[in-house]
Parts: C-alpha cells; structure tokens; sequence
C-alpha cells in the first residue's frame, strides 16, 4: 500500500504536466484558428471596428453601467 505522502509526491509532478498540456493544446488552438483564416485588410477592419466593435462596447458600458446599479 501507498501513503498520502506519496500521493503528494505524484501530485508534485503530475501537476506541472497536466498545466503545461494545456497551455500547449490553447497554444495549438490559437495558432490554427490564426492560420486557418485569411488576413483583413486594414479598411476592412476599420470598418468591422466602427460598425461592430465600437456599438459593442458602448452596450457594454451601458450594460455594465445598469447591472451595476441594480446590484
């Protein structure tokens, strides 16, 4: 049979491991939706700021704003 202690030892190693699998497999999303996509020119994506990003992130503060108060 095993101790707890040696539970805590395979923790020591397992742990490192099991983060660092993770930050590989985002690091592997990340990179393939990045090359899987084809790159915006800058006046299209002037236009998807002024015309989504920015209404989007006054409804944000508005919305904030709101829950704010009401909570």
């Amino acid at each position: 049979w095993t101790s707890i202690d040696s539970i805590d030892n395979w923790m020591n190693v397992v742990g490192p491991l099991i983060m660092f699998t993770k930050m590989m497999l985002l690091v592997f999303l990340i990179m393939w939706v990045r090359f899987s996509y084809p790159r915006f020119r800058e006046d299209q994506l002037q236009r998807f700021a002024w015309k989504v990003l920015i209404p989007l992130s006054l409804v944000n503060i508005m919305a904030t704003s709101v829950l704010k108060v009401a909570f």
